[in-house]
């Protein structure tokens, strides 16, 4: 009886309510409690699945054991050469490539290379060959070099004359030449002495046996005066042999004389040829310096840029690095006191480096390999190990530069989202 008296009474309920009452609900108010179901269950595993890890922030600057060395622009103009690409393998010395000048830098290069043997060749005493080199060579357009080039060629003419095989050369054999036969007449002369001194002594024991004779009236005075004018004759010849000797010692002093003259002529002339060589190839290697990009070191090539011919450089311009071969890089971490009881050894870092913004390069990833045990005013001494070098999460490979600095952030506490949330509501709760 009563649900038939309750189905009355709705029946006797107006009509605009009936229609609210027998309207059916819409999706949302339907499936309104699934949705939030399923909100907080998304919410829930992202939380579960999202790191939010507990982290420390530092100051960190990039070390090298074996830093890369740039090649620097040492005039502003236009790249008219480039030899190497991209990491090629290169060797100290080698040219990278050439500022544009006015000189032909292939004639530079080839008188540089020609100076430089010819150096050699004056220590080994064997200049010479580089006449030939000299006279087969071109050297009319060495631009800025040019004057330098006259003036060296000038020095080198003149010294030629007094290279071994030329005229002042020859002379100085001939006046050896001629030492050489004032010793032998010295010699001749000296034996003809002795011979002399030999036939003056039998002269003077003949003319003393006749002294005797003529005491014993034996010979007459004629014959003794005879024999005594024979003694005088051959007497007077040895003075005369002396005289020649002395003569001869005379000239060969002064052939002596001669040849240190000229020996100190030769020398002088040298000098000033090996300094005017010195100084021409002082000039070649400023100008190598200047319009040449040359490799510092062994190693690998690496471009700053995007590099090619004809490009615009100005002066002071990183072009390239040089990679030396086992580089090892690790950075320098100062940990405030404020957080160095979180951090320790074999935690996670990530340095962003403010010359590489790490939203487009993304971060260097390492861990902390040493602490330090002596705090100094801007906190204690840690070292960062790298995990893949320099190069990025994101692929990208960061060029080392002497002092770079990073922003260090240390991740004391792996936590996911949930458990962050979870410790600071606990830690709420507390307080």
């Amino acid at each position: 009886m009563e649900k038939l008296s309750r189905i009355h009474d709705l029946n006797d309920v107006d009509e605009p309510i009936r229609e609210i009452l027998g309207k059916v609900p819409s999706w949302i108010i339907r499936w309104g409690n699934t949705l939030i179901l399923i909100f907080f269950i998304t919410l829930l595993a992202i939380s579960i699945i999202i790191k939010y890890p507990e982290s420390s922030y530092a100051n960190a600057r990039l070390v090298s054991v074996n830093a890369p060395k740039p090649i620097i622009a040492n005039v502003t103009g236009k790249l008219i050469q480039v030899n190497f690409k991209e990491d090629a393998p290169v060797k100290k010395g080698a040219i990278i490539g050439f500022v544009e000048s006015v000189a032909n830098r292939e004639q530079v290069v080839e008188m540089y290379k020609e100076i430089k043997q010819l150096s050699k060749d004056i220590s080994s005493g064997n200049q010479l060959a580089f006449e030939a080199t000299l006279s087969k060579s071109s050297h009319n357009e060495l631009g800025e070099l040019q004057q330098f080039f006259q003036t060296f060629s000038q020095a080198y003419l003149t010294y030629k004359n007094y290279m071994p095989g030329a005229f002042y050369e020859k002379k100085k054999q001939m006046l050896m030449g001629d030492i050489g036969n004032l010793n032998r007449s010295k010699a001749n002369l000296q034996k003809q002495k002795q011979l002399l001194q030999q036939d003056v002594a039998l002269s003077k024991t003949t003319f003393d046996a006749n002294e005797q004779l003529r005491k014993n009236k034996i010979i007459s005075d004629f014959e003794y005066r005879a024999e005594k004018s024979k003694m005088i004759g051959k007497m007077i010849s040895l003075p005369q042999v002396d005289a020649t000797i002395l003569n001869t010692e005379s000239l060969k002093s002064e052939k002596q004389k001669e040849i240190m003259e000229l020996d100190n002529t030769i020398a002088a002339q040298k000098f000033h040829f090996s300094e005017a060589l010195s100084t021409f190839n002082s000039q070649i290697e400023d100008w190598i310096k200047k319009y040449a990009l040359i490799a510092p070191i062994d190693g690998a090539l690496s471009y700053k840029n995007f590099i090619q011919t004809n490009q615009q450089v100005q002066l002071g311009q990183v072009i390239c690095y040089i990679n030396p071969q086992g580089s090892q890089y690790y950075a320098e971490m100062y940990i405030p006191q404020s957080n160095f009881g979180k951090v320790k050894l074999g935690q996670k870092v990530l340095l962003k480096f403010p010359s590489y913004p790490y939203q487009e390069y993304g971060v260097v990833e390492g861990k902390v390999d040493f602490i330090s045990r002596i705090g100094i005013d801007s906190g204690y001494l840690s070292k960062v190990k790298f995990t893949n070098n320099l190069v990025t999460t994101y692929n990208k490979k960061i060029q080392y530069k002497d002092g770079m600095t990073a922003n260090a952030e240390i991740i004391t506490k792996d936590m996911r989202l949930i458990e962050r949330f979870y410790y600071n509501m606990v830690k709420f709760i507390k307080q």
